[in-house]
């Protein structure tokens, strides 16, 4: 009999992590969630899901409800605000965000920004910085501010546009993110779990981060 590679374990682990992350950012929506459109979205059977929804649930993330899930407390709408507003809230905190990630950043880079209120803070620093970047990012704004800077090259992916986020999400954003390779990659988030690392606000954010890691 064949010895059962040591490795199994450990990317189911990857799996149902990554799983969860993707039902936790539908939840933070604001939405119920129907066991049936998780189990056909992320192509594993109904039983899995409710398996990973009493898990959510017993460690406070979500509360089951007939046929799905709900969030588990009030829900933060600050994601769905327009990016003025969002510009405002926590704007100290955000700022000292983007500072601490300027480092990380080298001339000759191809790097990809998420899009988010401390992204566009971030590329506010980086557009008074010297750097020579190719920039890759969903966020109108992000574009148009870097591309005010000659030594940046920017690419605005294509997609269907987020008034209220000023973002562009979709099939047609994916697929090109599935075409690029880049040296960093930075993206907003919402929250960190101990279990479940970085979450973010939407299921796009959620969809970019899986194409990004």
């Amino acid at each position: 009999m064949d010895e059962q590679d040591p490795r199994t374990p450990r990317r189911g682990a990857q799996l149902s992590a990554a799983r969860r992350q993707d039902i936790l950012s539908l939840v933070s929506r604001g939405d119920i969630v129907a066991v049936g459109d998780l189990a056909g979205r992320l192509g594993v059977s109904p039983e899995t899901i409710r398996r990973d929804m009493r898990a959510l649930e017993g460690a406070g993330h979500l509360r089951r409800v007939h046929g799905g899930a709900a969030p588990a407390g009030p829900v933060d709408l600050t994601a769905r605000r327009p990016v003025a507003e969002r510009l405002a809230l926590s704007r100290d905190a955000k700022i000292a965000a983007a500072r601490a990630a300027l480092p990380a950043f080298e001339s000759g880079m191809t790097v990809f920004l998420g899009g988010s209120s401390t992204m566009l803070l971030l590329a506010e620093l980086l557009a008074g910085c010297d750097l020579a970047l190719s920039v890759t990012t969903n966020m109108v704004d992000i574009a148009t501010r870097l591309a005010e800077r000659e030594r940046c090259k920017v690419t605005l992916l294509g997609g269907v546009l987020k008034p209220a986020t000023r973002t562009l999400v979709g099939a047609e954003m994916l697929r090109a993110l599935d075409r690029q390779l880049f040296d960093l990659a930075v993206c907003g988030a919402s929250g960190i779990d101990p279990v479940h690392g970085f979450l973010g606000p939407s299921a796009w954010h959620a969809e970019i981060g899986a194409k990004l890691a």
